[in-house]
C-alpha cells in the first residue's frame, strides 16, 4: 500500500500517469490515514491534490456493491474529520487575528478604532464565512461553535475527528453547553460523546433530545447545590 502523501500526489512514481485512479486498496488506506490525523498531517498541497483525484473519471469503476458503500462511508469519516481540522484552524486564525497579527484585521482596527479583540473576532467571523463559503451569520456561528470544541469538548471533537458525529451534531452540541461552566461542559461532553456508540444510531432530533436531556441534568444539579447552600445558610 502506497503512503498518504505518494497516494494523494499520485503514486510512487514520479512519471506516473494522473488520469489512472489509485487501487480501491490504496484509497482505503489513504483515507483511513488522512481520518487518522498523523503527526504533521497532510500539506495544503496535498489536501488540495486529494480532492482533485477524487473527481478523477473511471475512480469507482473497479468498485462493486460493498465497495462502493464502504467509499461512501469512508468520505463520511472524511467530511467529519475536516470539519474538526476546520474547527482547530478557526479557532487558531481567530486568536491570529484578535492578537493583531493578521493584516485584515489590523487594518479594520486601524480605521474603526475599535478594541483590538471585537475587531479581530468579527473579522476572523467574517474571513472564515468567505472561506467556507457561508453567511456571515453562519461564520460567527461556526467560530463560537470551535471555541467551544476546542476548549471545552474534547470528546466531541474527537468523536467529529474519529468520523464518528456529524459536524452539524458537533455544533449542537456546542451550542447546547453554551449556558453552563467549563466543568458543568465537560461533564456534558463526557456523557455525550465519552463513548464512540452514544449517539450511535440516533436520528437528528434524537441527538437534540439527547443534548437538551444532558444540559438539563447537569443544570439541575447545579441548581440543587446551590438551594442546599443557601438553606445551610452558608450564602
Amino acid at each position: 500500500m502506497v503512503g498518504l502523501g505518494e497516494w494523494l500526489r499520485g503514486g510512487d512514481s514520479a512519471g506516473a500517469d494522473a488520469s489512472v485512479p489509485a487501487p480501491v486498496e490504496d484509497w482505503r488506506g489513504a483515507l483511513g490515514a488522512l481520518v487518522a490525523r498523523p503527526v504533521g498531517g497532510p500539506s495544503n498541497a496535498e489536501v488540495v491534490s486529494f480532492l482533485a483525484r477524487l473527481g478523477l473519471p473511471g475512480l469507482l469503476g473497479g468498485l462493486d456493491g460493498p465497495g462502493l458503500i464502504d467509499r461512501l462511508d469512508a468520505l463520511e469519516q472524511l467530511k467529519a474529520a475536516a470539519a474538526a481540522e476546520q474547527a482547530r484552524v478557526q479557532v487558531e486564525f481567530a486568536l491570529l487575528c484578535e492578537a493583531g497579527m493578521d493584516p485584515r484585521a489590523a487594518a479594520l482596527e486601524s480605521r474603526t478604532g475599535r478594541a483590538a479583540a471585537r475587531v479581530g473576532e468579527r473579522s476572523a467571523s467574517a474571513q472564515i464565512a468567505l472561506a467556507r463559503r457561508v453567511s456571515p451569520a453562519r461564520g460567527a456561528r461556526l467560530l463560537a461553535a470551535s471555541r467551544r470544541l476546542v476548549a471545552d469538548l474534547p470528546c466531541t471533537l474527537g468523536a467529529l475527528s474519529a468520523g464518528q458525529l456529524s459536524e452539524d451534531r458537533a455544533v449542537w452540541v456546542a451550542e447546547g453547553v453554551e449556558v453552563l461552566s467549563p466543568d458543568a461542559r465537560a461533564v456534558v461532553d463526557e456523557a455525550l460523546a465519552g463513548h464512540p456508540r452514544r449517539l450511535e444510531g440516533l436520528g437528528d432530533r434524537g441527538v437534540q433530545d439527547a443534548v437538551r436531556a444532558a444540559v438539563d441534568a447537569v443544570d439541575d444539579s447545579g441548581r440543587c447545590q446551590i438551594f442546599c447552600v443557601r438553606g445551610d445558610g452558608r450564602i
